[in-house]
């Protein structure tokens, strides 16, 4: 059987990235049916970020979804996972894969980056060469990611909301690790 992929939103790069807010404000959940729904709350590296995106402005939090079909006569029904970009730097994307949607724990290991039928977490950091540096976690220590809510305004909109808990590991300097620890939502 033949694996189609197909991107229902294709929000996930380019968006503007946003800096870090003060880690008093509050985060107010917008409504379910607000489109731009995102947030992440919580440490990168020791930093503490606060982060939500606005309304036709600034949207840190960029999911990209896609329903995995297996095989081409099926018609397409739902949405089976969602990559989500939690950009908080300008050069810096924490990167989060779910697949399959489900709610609960899951332990993610080293990935292999790109494929939307495996689970992967994941920082790239652009340096000022412009090559990528990229965190992944250990096989021996895996990355914990605990979907807390997931909901579906309809087949195709999923609204989730996760923590993740785990240290990233610079792919070419093991010794070089990110320690992360937060709480982030979008649909």
């Amino acid at each position: 059987m033949k694996r189609v992929f197909v991107l229902v939103f294709s929000i996930f790069l380019g968006m503007p990235f946003l800096s870090s807010c003060s880690n008093d404000d509050e985060i107010s959940t917008p409504k379910d049916n607000s489109w731009y729904w995102g947030y992440f709350k919580g440490t990168i590296d020791g930093t503490e970020y606060t982060l939500e995106n606005e309304p036709h402005g600034d949207t840190p939090v960029n999911t990209m979804k896609t329903a995995l079909q297996t095989d081409s006569k099926v018609p397409l029904d739902s949405i089976k996972g969602m990559s989500t970009g939690i950009h908080y730097g300008g050069d810096r994307a924490l990167g989060v894969t779910l697949y399959p949607l489900y709610k609960g724990i899951r332990y993610v290991s080293q990935p292999i980056i790109g494929d939307w039928s495996k689970n992967e977490v994941s920082i790239r950091i652009t340096a000022a060469d412009n090559r990528d540096i990229v965190y992944l976690p250990k096989e021996e220590r895996p990355f914990r990611v605990e979907v807390i809510s997931l909901t579906y305004a309809d087949s195709f909109h999923p609204i989730l909301e996760a923590k993740v808990d785990g240290i990233l590991y610079n792919r070419d300097n093991p010794s070089d690790s990110i320690v992360v620890s937060g709480e982030y939502g979008t649909r």
